[in-house]
């Protein structure tokens, strides 16, 4: 069971990161959910923002204050 969920993983995170999708950050047993069916779903993306110094900050949809999301 354990090793399916961790092959599972890393086929999503494969997927995530392949030809410039998504970059997931901060994999943790809190952010892995469970299908009806017992298959693991990555769950909480935040996002990514670029900013003009070059560097990228995540942060989290629910903790993102109104004025950082409009820039």
């Amino acid at each position: 069971m354990r090793l399916r969920v961790v092959l599972h993983l890393a086929q999503a995170l494969e997927y995530c990161t392949g030809k410039g999708r998504a970059l997931y950050h901060d994999l943790n047993a809190y952010r892995v959910l469970f299908d009806e069916d017992g298959n693991p779903r990555l769950s909480t993306f935040g996002l990514m923002k670029n900013s003009r110094d070059g560097k990228s900050y995540s942060t989290n949809l629910a903790f993102t204050p109104p004025e950082y999301l409009r820039t």
